[in-house]
């Protein structure tokens, strides 16, 4: 049965594990969409501010909001869903080196895309295009350097105005049409994101009207995580993939976790530095648990973003180091 804009609930569960989401989380996300659909609450101009999604552990911070919206924006161009779909695909798809969510649109790397994220409260947040925009959360960097917390401490103040996008439209991928007031509207049916940035309040501001607010989802609540919940959003696998892991996996990739609050250090073998890691020539590898990214991009994964693949690379891992 239609609903929104797919043909089919299988349509829609399929282009969201397309874009890398297990089945569960594809069927969530279409479920919630079709939930909205059946009242009469699709999205059309409601909720534009980012969200900070993230936990208590201070060193996690967390935020999601609209990246792209259908409409026509100041610049007169149309990013329709079916070239936000492909975009996200192909921006999901890159290496983790290469996605990168900037701030002002500079070439500062603030911080690292992520499909999904469970807040305090045990709900679920998706990376995803829904009926009409580009749903989008960003996990930021946390690091000694003082540019890094300058801008965490933004992100916190609430200060972070929202998301816009460096994209650029394919060839033959576009056609000029007539507005509504005559004016010419490129609409764009296909293109590549070669950067997602956040935007700093009265420094720079999102081209698209829908991507003008963005939260913190990530606020402190007084409520610790276990080591469990901690490995699962560190290494961003569900809690599917994570109950697949034998005991042993589980406990090499815990000892792995920055402590908790604590900023990464020069000369940290955290799990995220998978360059430090691969040149430390350590001789005993069971040591230290490579993280699910790092793991992906050792084992030829790097396109792969399914838990079923990051769970075959982590087991791997682990074989090789023993060998």
């Amino acid at each position: 049965m239609p609903f929104a804009r797919w043909k089919n609930f299988n349509e829609c569960s399929m282009e969201m594990q397309k874009l890398g989401h297990n089945e569960e989380s594809a069927n969530a996300i279409c479920a919630s969409i079709e939930d909205r659909a059946k009242k009469g609450m699709l999205y059309k101009a409601d909720d534009t501010a980012l969200h900070i999604l993230s936990k208590a552990d201070d060193e996690m911070l967390v935020v999601a909001g609209n990246a792209s919206w259908d409409i026509v924006d100041p610049q007169n161009d149309q990013l329709t869903v079916q070239a936000q779909v492909k975009a996200l695909e192909r921006f999901f798809a890159l290496p983790p080196e290469y996605q990168s969510v900037t701030v002002n649109h500079k070439e500062f790397k603030l911080g690292q895309p992520t499909l999904s994220y469970v807040d305090s409260k045990g709900e679920k947040h998706y990376s995803h295009v829904h009926e009409k925009g580009t749903y989008f959360i960003t996990e930021i960097r946390n690091d000694s350097l003082a540019t890094t917390q300058h801008y965490r401490e933004q992100v916190r103040k609430g200060n972070m105005t929202g998301y816009s996008v460096t994209a650029l439209p394919l060839p033959n991928q576009y056609e000029t049409v007539k507005g509504e007031n005559g004016q010419n509207i490129r609409k764009i049916y296909d293109m590549e994101y070669h950067a997602i940035t956040l935007c700093e309040k009265g420094v720079t501001k999102p081209v698209n009207q829908r991507s003008n607010d963005v939260k913190v989802i990530s606020k402190t609540d007084g409520v610790p995580k276990t080591d469990a919940q901690r490995a699962m959003t560190h290494y961003n696998l569900s809690s599917e993939a994570w109950n697949k892991l034998t005991e042993e996996q589980k406990r090499k990739l815990i000892d792995e976790l920055p402590a908790a609050g604590t900023r990464i250090r020069q000369g940290n073998t955290d799990v995220t530095k998978a360059t430090k890691r691969e040149t430390s020539q350590q001789s005993d590898r069971t040591k230290s648990a490579l993280s699910a990214t790092a793991i992906l991009a050792k084992h030829g994964f790097v396109n792969a973003n399914s838990d079923i693949a990051k769970k075959q690379a982590i087991e791997k891992a682990f074989k090789d180091a023993q060998k």
